[in-house]
């Protein structure tokens, strides 16, 4: 029986009737112009948390692909990965600190990302679709024009997918097969992001609420399913002559057990952030980095278990130098959306940012509905003037933050 397509877009629901599935360690594929490129080579710094289940759980994407290069961007020099996490109620499939450049001097590109990993159940970790699993995706990033122009037209889209290996019959069978099932699911709209063809540089941001995440749930009606492949494709549908898709955040797919357990990942990666040297005419030699609160992402102190949400700042590094928070940090409504903002300040020497970097990153822990959570977020740096130290302080060009109102200490 082929695989029947129950959910056409973001969540794309799949049911298959297979033998014994076969072990698939991770797989990426990266595709320029209709030319494909396997990947296979193994992350020389693979995030924690790793499926242990099924094979090799990251690859690094980091090469040339005909007219494109993609580079990794993490400050601990891991590359640009696709990886699969596991955990006691979370799957995760991430593409995660990828910079991808179109090195045409004149044509624009397509570039597609498509990867995907499958999550053995076992009987001391079954997948049990007899009561619903909870799936969810979210992208964010950037892009970069030279010197630091609006993108215009530059797009990227996001469709992620669950296809099961079912058979039916106890946890202790899992493995060994059965009578397969079919299941039917729910569908949504995948995920876009255009750069319009006018206004501020600053609309090269999108995600994650600008496309918005997009959630699902699915019910399967087996106590027992022998594997869970997620599978996602990030296709940058339109990438101008030299200009990049900065993958800042990451694109998310997850699995979860519970509706809640969903959410709190999904809140991890909505973590966004606005950098600006020289923020103001007595902060020489300083970088402030504005953390933006949202609906999903709250920024109050959170260190011990007394709190359901927040973040713990004594864990919250800023750059390659991953410079502490230490105590310049204070809290207002920067955007004048009416929820608190953390806006931090950091010695720019301490963050070893380079003159010439176009990405800077903190990366921190947080507590997302009640679970201990790391995240990240990145942004685009303008370019600065390089004095002899090259650390990027010097002459560096002020722009805008995202967000309005009074920006200073006060």
């Amino acid at each position: 029986m082929s695989p029947r397509k129950l959910v056409s877009a973001t969540l794309v629901v799949l049911a298959t009737a297979m033998t014994p599935a076969v072990v698939h360690a991770i797989d990426a594929t990266v595709t320029v112009n209709g030319v494909a490129f396997a990947v296979a080579t193994p992350c020389s710094t693979p995030p924690a948390g790793l499926d242990p289940s099924n094979g090799n759980a990251c690859v690094d994407l980091s090469g040339i692909y005909g007219s494109v290069t993609i580079l990794g961007f993490n400050p601990d020099g891991s590359g640009a990965q696709v990886a699969a996490l596991r955990g006691d109620t979370v799957n995760q499939l991430l593409l995660q600190g990828a910079a991808i450049t179109n090195n045409d001097p004149v044509n624009p590109v397509t570039v597609t990302v498509q990867y995907g990993h499958g999550f053995l159940g076992s009987e001391t970790s079954p997948i049990n679709t007899s009561v619903p699993r909870f799936y969810g995706v979210s992208i964010s990033g950037n892009f970069f024009r030279p010197p630091f122009n609006l993108a215009s037209n530059d797009q990227v889209m996001m469709t992620g997918s669950v296809t099961y290996s079912l058979f039916e019959g106890s946890t202790s069978s899992c493995i060994t097969g059965g009578t397969p099932l079919d299941c039917v699911g729910e569908g949504a709209s995948p995920l876009v992001y255009t750069v319009p063809s006018g206004g501020d540089p600053n609309n090269n941001n999108y995600g994650p609420q600008t496309p918005q995440q997009v959630n699902n749930q699915f019910t399967c009606g087996t106590s027992c399913v022998q594997m869970e492949r997620l599978q996602s494709t990030v296709a940058t549908t339109t990438l101008a002559a030299q200009d990049s898709n900065i993958l800042a955040g990451s694109a998310h797919t997850v699995g979860a057990t519970t509706q809640s357990a969903r959410d709190s990942v999904l809140a991890a990666s909505t973590a966004k952030i606005d950098v600006d040297f020289h923020p103001d005419e007595d902060s020489a030699g300083v970088v402030r980095v504005i953390l933006f609160g949202s609906p999903t992402f709250d920024v109050v102190p959170c260190a011990d278990s007394s709190c359901s949400n927040g973040v713990d700042y004594s864990k919250v590094v800023f750059g390659p130098g991953k410079a502490p928070v230490g105590k310049r940090l204070h809290f207002r409504d920067v955007d004048g959306d009416g929820i608190l903002d953390a806006v931090l300040r950091f010695e720019a020497d301490d963050t070893e940012i380079k003159c010439d970097d176009k990405v800077a990153t903190l990366t921190g822990v947080g507590t997302f509905g009640g679970l201990v959570l790391p995240f990240s977020a990145s942004d685009g740096l303008p370019p600065r003037r390089c004095d002899s130290r090259e650390d990027g302080r010097e002459g560096a060009r002020e722009r805008e933050p995202r967000g309005a109102g009074d920006m200073g200490d006060g």
